[in-house]
């Protein structure tokens, strides 16, 4: 084989191996884009996906599940409130229960005061006294709760060394129970500096759970506490 022969085939071999490598590497990453994608899409028909949106009606938090979890706006539609819409009928009339369903006006008065002065006095906050909110409640609390937030003493902060009340507004809550009496309690709040400069105002809801202890007086038996803003 002469010389030159011998080199273009040398060439030639060269040539068929760099175009092998370059096919062998995007037909590679085709695949591993492919299977990524079909993980992707795997995990997501397993876990769906949900977002929460506040209800104005019941302050409580909803989940809905989206159809497609790049587009928040791709709701699965209501079918049956489609064809109430439709066919102009009303529906299916939903009966919400009260706390009169379940209690006496005497008692539902009763508690509703022990939720207003468990509110007023247990926001305000004193970081030179800072026990001084929870010794103001002790008379609301059952003593079970009294025991609990007397361990969770609150610390001054920088920006978070007093608390003042503005307002409150006391409601019932949508999920009424028949064993125990709760209230919502909305807490519209000034908060202070060690300075006294106000650093913000602040809205929190209390969820409280009333109930009479020893069958005497009625008291708060456990409080949720949600920062809302």
């Amino acid at each position: 084989m002469d010389p030159k022969t011998k080199n273009n085939m040398i060439n030639s071999m060269i040539g068929l191996a760099f175009v092998l490598l370059i096919f062998s590497f995007v037909e590679g990453k085709n695949t591993d884009s492919e299977k990524r994608e079909k993980e992707e899409a795997q995990l997501q028909e397993d876990k769906g996906f949900f977002f929460t949106s506040p209800s104005p009606q019941d302050n409580t938090t909803k989940e809905t599940k989206s159809t497609d979890s790049g587009d928040l706006q791709k709701i699965e539609p209501n079918e049956k409130l489609a064809d109430v819409i439709e066919d102009g009928s009303k529906g299916e009339i939903v009966e919400i229960a009260e706390l009169k369903d379940f209690f006496s006006e005497e008692d539902i008065k009763a508690s509703n005061e022990v939720a207003r002065q468990f509110s007023e006095n247990y926001y305000p906050f004193d970081g030179g006294d800072p026990l001084s909110h929870i010794e103001n409640v002790k008379e609301y609390m059952t003593t079970d709760l009294y025991e609990q937030v007397s361990k969770e003493v609150p610390r001054s902060t920088l920006t978070t060394f007093r608390k003042e009340v503005k307002s409150i507004e006391l409601y019932e809550p949508y999920d009424v129970s028949s064993k125990e009496i709760m209230w919502m309690s909305r807490i519209n709040g000034t908060v202070y500096n060690h300075a006294g400069e106000k650093t913000k105002d602040e809205v929190l809801e209390y969820r409280l759970i009333i109930t009479k202890e020893n069958e005497d007086k009625f008291k708060v038996k456990n409080a949720i506490i949600t920062l809302t803003n």
